[in-house]
């Protein structure tokens, strides 16, 4: 029994791993999209004191809250933008908006982030 050479009881056995389990192996980095990242960044909730009352609502219930109030109070951007996202929802319409639609409108705001630079891969956003 020397340095580097235990007993034979501890020794491995013929045929064992010192690390049966072994090194775990690299998870495969999987790349989110825009349109993930920001589903997922709507969806947390946050704790939001409205009429001295806290609740808990997700952030996109938050953000359109805030764009509505912003909008009645006079904020011409946000009267804009709360148009714009009536119209595209279709609840500007007595009838809903049906899926055609609903894909011609996600193709015109996936070009409007193509112009601003965003990369946006093809087969991510096929239906």
């Amino acid at each position: 029994m020397t340095y580097g050479n235990p007993p034979k009881k501890y020794q491995f056995k013929k045929g064992q791993s010192g690390n049966p389990k072994g090194r775990p192996r690299k998870k495969p980095q999987t790349s989110t999209t825009l349109a993930d990242d920001l589903r997922s960044e709507l969806s947390e909730e946050i704790m939001v004191k409205k009429n001295g009352e806290t609740k808990r609502v997700t952030k996109q219930s938050a953000l359109i809250s805030s764009i509505a109030t912003s909008a009645i109070n006079g904020g011409s951007s946000q009267q804009r933008l709360l148009v714009q996202i009536l119209s595209m929802s279709g609840m500007d319409k007595d009838n809903p908006i049906d899926a055609k639609e609903l894909q011609r409108h996600d193709e015109a705001l996936l070009l409007e982030l193509q112009k601003l630079g965003f990369k946006i891969d093809e087969a991510d956003h096929d239906t």
